[in-house]
């Protein structure tokens, strides 16, 4: 399956997914991991849209503190350092 079919076939199945009860749910996302070829976590997933498909995901954690030049400079004394953790 191309990857513009299982976006297309996604969308198809994210429109009849809420409207369906807990049985009807649970056959959808047991026909789609199949069809995907996905875990069941991952389609619940994909079918909620809390997966990205491709789209490049937001960076997670602190912000860097400090930037490039200064990196350089840090590592530098870190290495003649012996490394410590």
């Amino acid at each position: 399956m191309s990857h513009k079919s299982q976006q297309e076939y996604l969308e198809s199945c994210r429109v009849r997914y809420p409207s369906r009860n807990r049985e009807g749910k649970s056959r959808m996302i047991d026909e789609i991991s199949d069809a995907m070829g996905w875990t069941r976590k991952h389609t619940i997933k994909a079918l909620n849209e809390k997966v990205t498909l491709g789209k490049k995901a937001r960076r997670r954690g602190a912000k860097p503190r400090c930037d490039e030049p200064e990196r350089a400079v840090i590592i530098v004394i870190w290495k003649c350092s012996e490394q410590p953790c």
